[in-house]
């Protein structure tokens, strides 16, 4: 068929050769795919969309041999799917299964049973910072789903410090990525100078990820800090929920401090090597 731009196509007597092997009474299956006749590497769209990480399913009929066989092939929709509303997108939310569904990248695991911060809820929790020139990152990946037109992130961060001025030296973001690493948006920056010892919390702020449904994105947390003096990150209960209502506003970024940080190991060192 050609690609003419019309919504439908009539195919009429299209001869198929039937395999030899095959009798009268028989049952086949028909399958049918998509090519580009202009692709030199003759890829189907079955394989072509499955290794770009969408869903393409060709169809499959079962089929007679011989005799009088009716066929009819229902309407195609490229995008006939459900938009899975409030689905969790975050495996291991809480860091109770350690460092399973996260990557570290710190020269001394993140994610642990032991932080100077006690955990928001459970027993684990990620701890960021906590040493001179540090420099962690904990990220996640994760697919958006077709559909999608926000994501709601949200997550709880509790901070203490030795620094004594009132300024950034110790850093902390969260952002989301695209899988080439380029910033979509900044979810937050915290710093030494937003130390409360409260568990802060980022209230299910909407982000638009619409232009990257059907795509992988990153959650990524970064601690950096200076050479004098440290500040801890803990960092607990992570969510991503899809939102897949396009009329539901993007709110403003809010913090709320909803409880009390309790800093049960005041001096625990963190084990850098």
């Amino acid at each position: 068929m050609q690609g003419d731009g019309k919504p439908t196509h009539q195919i009429t007597n299209w001869p198929i050769t039937v395999p030899s092997e095959l009798q009268v009474g028989d049952a086949a299956t028909l399958v049918f795919d998509l090519r580009n006749t202009n692709d030199p590497d003759g890829v189907y769209f079955s394989n072509r969309e499955t290794a770009a990480g969408r869903r393409w399913w060709p169809l499959q009929y079962p089929v007679c041999v011989g005799g009088v066989c009716n066929l009819y092939l229902p309407t195609v929709l490229r995008n006939h799917f459900v938009c899975p509303e409030g689905k969790e997108l975050i495996q291991n939310s809480g860091f109770e299964q350690g460092a399973v569904g996260w990557v570290e990248d710190a020269p001394a695991p993140i994610i642990r049973d032991l932080t100077i911060i006690a955990p928001h809820t459970g027993d684990w929790a990620a701890w960021l910072g906590g040493y001179n020139n540090a420099n962690d990152v904990l990220y996640q990946d994760l697919r958006v789903p077709l559909g999608t037109t926000t994501l709601e992130v949200s997550f709880y961060v509790a901070i203490t410090t030795t620094e004594t001025a009132p300024y950034d030296y110790d850093n902390f973001y969260a952002v989301l990525e695209d899988e080439q690493g380029q910033l979509i948006h900044q979810v937050l920056h915290l710093s030494n100078a937003d130390e409360a010892l409260v568990w802060w919390y980022l209230d299910h702020h909407l982000f638009d990820l619409s232009a990257w449904a059907g795509q992988p994105v990153r959650l990524r947390f970064i601690a950096t800090g200076d050479d004098q003096y440290k500040t801890d990150f803990v960092l607990d209960d992570v969510s991503v929920i899809v939102n897949c209502n396009s009329t539901k506003a993007t709110p403003s970024i809010t913090l709320t401090a909803v409880s009390t940080a309790t800093l049960v190991n005041p001096t625990l060192q963190k084990d850098i090597p």
